[in-house]
């Protein structure tokens, strides 16, 4: 029962170990004592076996623990990792399509081909990029057009349009997709101004 309680009460290998000594100290004193008429041959045999038995399930149950222990902990930073990459591709996406597209394709859909009657398109461009981004070092020019091109996010949801894409130094942005498309077409004028 001494033994068996070790299992129940998850004790660690080394409080077991020095339980089974002590425990074992007072069988053989009790064995040394013994002056009755039968043999305790088979009495300690058992005892040996239960107390090694005991310590070798409890040495494997120890490591088995740990490991799971140790396996939680790898898949909880390896989750954590994933959340983050998740929400860096999130706005990757977002930088690159519409919102209400990024969506349609999260859920699923794969073919994404709407009809719109009457849309107005802006298309912008950097004048004289190239020989700009010769004279910056690749940081500088990142860090121009993350700027320039959140300043733009900016203006077009003020102005209640969508965002549909950049390409280097391109941006464009539509008007049309929902309420009236002459009111859009005079916020994407506007938008253009604005830039």
């Amino acid at each position: 029962l001494l033994f068996a309680w070790a299992f129940v009460a998850r004790t660690r290998f080394i409080y077991a170990a020095a339980r089974t000594a002590v425990i074992a100290v007072g069988f053989g004193v009790a064995v040394g004592l013994y002056a009755g008429p039968f043999n305790l041959a088979l009495d300690v045999l058992l005892f040996c076996a239960a107390a090694v038995g005991t310590l070798l399930a409890l040495r494997i149950f120890e490591s088995s623990r740990r490991r799971l222990y140790f396996q939680e902990l790898v898949i909880r930073d390896q989750t954590a990792l994933l959340e983050q990459e998740s929400v860096k591709s999130e706005q990757l996406i977002l930088n690159i399509l519409p919102a209400s597209i990024a969506a349609r394709l999260r859920d699923g859909e794969e073919s994404i081909a709407d009809e719109y009657p009457m849309v107005s398109v802006l298309f912008a461009d950097i004048v004289g990029f190239t020989p700009l981004a010769s004279r910056l070092d690749p940081r500088g020019v990142v860090g121009m057009l993350s700027w320039l091109f959140s300043a733009f996010d900016d203006l077009v949801a003020d102005r209640g349009l969508e965002k549909v894409k950049t390409i280097g130094d391109s941006y464009m942005a539509v008007g049309g997709l929902d309420g009236d498309p002459a009111d859009q077409a005079v916020r994407v004028v506007g938008l253009g101004l604005d830039m």
